[in-house]
């Protein structure tokens, strides 16, 4: 890659060496010297190294010394033709053509190989978890396989000793019973009661004979399901070994073709890092643009907060200003109805007394007249009604409590809880190939890249769906990223890159699992599929592996 390089660099010199001598004069010119520079003889080129120190002793007309001798050289050299200047001219833009390929193809196994190395890296990691877990498999069938051997080794010892004594104890009493049957021995006593012992020892021995055989048949046969068990985690045992081993030349395979590519990618340094500072001005781009659409929707957000705090100030005292004036017109109406009625109670308290003068006016005359002598009843005339004592208030003059409107604000989801249960925006193939984060490069330790979330291998094609359920706020279209689709869960926000094509548009209402879109390929490796995932607290990023599951 070195060679290549450096074949690069030389043409480009070319390249920019013809384009000049193009621009600069005119095509039998620029063809005159490049002949005359191809096919001079060495005597003509040591005859002008001899004119030109010549010049350089004669100092004072210096100047227009060099240009005509500039003027000698070019009126030297003639073109021999306008077919061959134009062959020079199509040669000169091949070799253009054939750098901008060479570069073109320098870029792209810059790309390849930093594509290659971090999914090696990832792979390296996930190798050494594996041969991790098989070593400690692998030494926790050893320890079990000692144990069933020594176990094994202990019921042996157990099962002959419990053999020996049974055939210790069944020639004992063939001893005893001197080769005679059972019923010849016990008819062979003395008398009954040693006739009666011996059915007794008889009965009893029969019945150690059954045990005894049946602690043998139980110990053999757990000598055969040990023996069975040690043969299962043996053989399981050379199955984790030949993975392990497996694992172990994968691992250190892989080791071989990272040291590989980590001395191939030395070798175009400054590309490198020119290919690296590109990558990281469009991941600075991508913070950029979510930065400010965070910072958009928080100010939005305050200004509604601020919207609704003062129209909600405004309706508690428009209630306010509402409820005094009516106060005050019922106040106002008990006032006047309290004088109307203590004036009608007056008038009527008049009325009765000017009455009651009549009345006894009245009586007096009748007396006076000798008439008979009695008490009369002075009714009161009809048409003279009572005072009312009160009046009710208008119904206009009631108070009602006006109902407050009911703002319907979605829930918040609880994702600050769903911390390490998320689930991943891609099933299936999920390899993370970039962590998140200021990291060197695998083995590189001099480059640094600054990752604002997480890029991870996945299926080309493979459905991108929402870790949480929430709302779209934007979707863009970003260099180096595809396109992007961003999620506000609240304070909380999920970003989905390098997606080759969505599902959703901004202000959709997404729920857990809903598919967003589909993820496309690798920016750096058209080989491999990829997305680019990240999280984020108001404006503060977050690890998203510290929110999957």
């Amino acid at each position: 890659m070195d060679g290549r390089l450096k074949v690069t660099k030389c043409y480009f010199r070319r390249i920019v060496v013809a384009l000049l001598l193009v621009v600069a004069m005119p095509e039998t010119d620029f063809v005159g010297i490049v002949v005359g520079q191809t096919k001079t003889s060495p005597s003509k080129k040591a005859k002008a190294s001899s004119t030109k120190n010549a010049s350089n002793k004669n100092k004072a007309p210096q100047t227009q010394k060099k240009s005509s001798s500039k003027g000698k050289k070019q009126n030297s050299v003639t073109p021999k033709s306008s077919a061959e200047a134009k062959r020079m001219q199509e040669a000169a833009q091949r070799d253009i053509q054939q750098t901008k390929e060479k570069i073109k193809l320098n870029e792209q196994e810059i790309k390849t190989g930093l594509s290659d190395l971090n999914r090696l890296s990832s792979e390296i990691a996930a190798g050494r978890v594996q041969v991790e877990g098989l070593q400690s498999k692998v030494a926790s069938l050893g320890k079990e396989i000692s144990s069933l051997s020594e176990e094994i080794t202990k019921n042996e010892a157990e099962l002959k000793l419990m053999r020996d004594e049974y055939l210790k104890a069944v020639k004992k009493m063939r001893l005893t019973k001197k080769n005679q049957s059972t019923l010849a021995f016990i008819f062979a006593s003395e008398n009954f009661n040693q006739a009666m012992r011996r059915i007794r020892y008889m009965r009893q021995f029969s019945a150690w004979k059954e045990r005894k055989s049946a602690d043998i048949d139980k110990k053999i046969k757990q000598l055969e399901n040990e023996r069975t068990r040690l043969a299962d985690v043996k053989e399981a045992q050379t199955v984790a070994l030949g993975q392990l081993n497996k694992s172990q030349a994968q691992l250190e395979e892989n080791h071989h073709k990272q040291e590989s590519l980590v001395a191939k990618l030395r070798q175009n340094g400054e590309a490198l890092q020119a290919h690296l500072v590109a990558k990281q001005k469009e991941a600075n781009k991508l913070k950029e643009t979510i930065s400010a659409l965070i910072a958009q929707e928080q100010a939005k957000a305050e200004a509604e907060r601020k919207a609704r705090e003062k129209a909600e100030a405004e309706r508690i005292a428009k209630e306010k200003a509402e409820a005094e004036r009516k106060a005050k017109e019922k106040a106002e109406a008990e006032r006047i109805a309290k004088e109307k009625a203590e004036a009608e109670h007056k008038t009527a308290e008049k009325v009765e007394k000017d009455q009651d003068k009549a009345g006894k006016d009245r009586k007096k005359n009748s007396e006076k007249s000798s008439r008979p002598k009695g008490d009369r009843k002075i009714q009161k005339e009809d048409n003279v009604k009572a005072p009312e004592n009160s009046v009710k208030a208008s119904p206009s003059g009631s108070v009602k409590s006006e109902e407050k409107a009911v703002v319907s604000v979605p829930s918040n989801v609880n994702f600050a809880g769903l911390k390490g249960s998320l689930p991943r925006p891609v099933e299936g193939l999920w390899r993370i190939t970039n962590p998140f984060g200021r990291h060197s490069m695998p083995e590189l330790p001099e480059i640094e890249y600054d990752n604002p979330g997480i890029d991870a291998e996945v299926a080309t094609g493979a459905a991108v769906k929402s870790v949480c359920g929430g709302k779209v706020s934007g979707v863009y279209k970003v260099a180096g990223y595809g396109t992007v689709v961003i999620v506000n869960h609240g304070d909380y926000y999920t970003v989905y890159g390098n997606l080759a094509s969505t599902d959703v548009a901004v202000g959709t209402a997404v729920r857990t699992g809903q598919k967003l879109g589909t993820a496309g390929y690798d920016p750096d490796d058209s080989r491999r599929g990829s997305i680019h995932f990240e999280v984020w607290k108001g404006r503060e990023k977050q690890n998203p592996s510290s929110w999957l599951r």
